[in-house]
């Protein structure tokens, strides 16, 4: 693991929360021992930032537990993982884990110096995932390095628009760094109806048409300006500045508007 110190320095010349690459660090070398269990496939904004390269930091590594997902081997590596960074920060705890009927939760707790702690979750949800791939982390030698069980970016993407619907059919809004996380999924794999229309089942969604035409319609007035300060923190800056916000939003109306048809 790389030196706190070192982080820190990196953070400040990327002009984001030293927490951020903190827990970025900490959650590739989680998924370098923990991650190689069997039964465990990693999904979400951890799946797209650890093993498809997207540059936006993950808060935490939400992972499908599948029928044959091993427990026993998943309670050793942890603590390999723990006493591993003991050694590398001096500090780390584990709790849970912690569960609600298929839901399953971890915290790691790391105290750095920099602030009073730094938390990643770790989340494992018993439910179906349609297409794992094996993949080895982002920027690690293909012919050499370990890959671990992952989303391929078409099912990251029908989990992004269940958890959008869900959202906005309770609350009326959608998360909008998602948007980031939807545009570099369509650079990876074009969307796929019928498995949106299978994750939604998987999760007791119906596939909503006026709520998918509703999200979409809110984007209309949303400005480039809102998207950018919230993913602002998130995002190095030269990546934030770099990026063509409009395009984002126009990509993801699209997206929506067509799926909603």
């Amino acid at each position: 693991m790389e030196p706190i110190e070192h982080l820190a320095e990196r953070a400040a010349r990327a002009g984001v929360p030293p927490s951020r690459l903190l827990r970025s660090e900490l959650g590739r070398h989680l998924l370098q021992i923990v991650g190689l269990t069997r039964g465990l496939v990693l999904q979400g904004g951890g799946a797209l930032h650890h093993v498809y390269g997207s540059p936006r930091y993950s808060a935490d590594l939400d992972f499908v537990q599948a029928p044959d997902f091993d427990e026993v081997r998943f309670a050793a590596a942890l603590e390999r993982f723990r006493e591993s960074v003991r050694a590398a920060w001096g500090s780390a705890e584990i709790e849970g884990p912690i569960s609600k009927d298929k839901l399953h939760r971890h915290k790691v707790r790391v105290t750095t110096g920099l602030s009073s702690f730094l938390v990643l979750a770790l989340e494992r949800y018993e439910i179906r995932v349609h297409r794992p791939v094996l993949r080895t982390l982002a920027g690690d030698d293909p012919a050499t390095a370990p890959r671990i069980a992952v989303e391929a970016p078409a099912e990251i993407l029908a989990d992004k628009v269940a958890a959008s619907l869900d959202r906005w059919r309770a609350r009326g809004s959608i998360k909008l760094r998602d948007l980031y996380d939807l545009d570099r999924l369509l650079d990876l794999e074009p969307p796929d109806r019928p498995l949106i229309e299978a994750k939604l089942a998987d999760y007791g969604l119906p596939f909503d048409n006026a709520a998918l035409a509703g999200i979409a319609a809110s984007l209309g007035p949303l400005s480039a300006d809102v998207l950018r300060e919230q993913l602002r923190g998130v995002l190095p800056e030269p990546d934030l500045e770099s990026l063509d916000l409009a395009r984002i939003l126009f990509r993801a109306r699209t997206l929506l508007e067509d799926l909603a048809r």
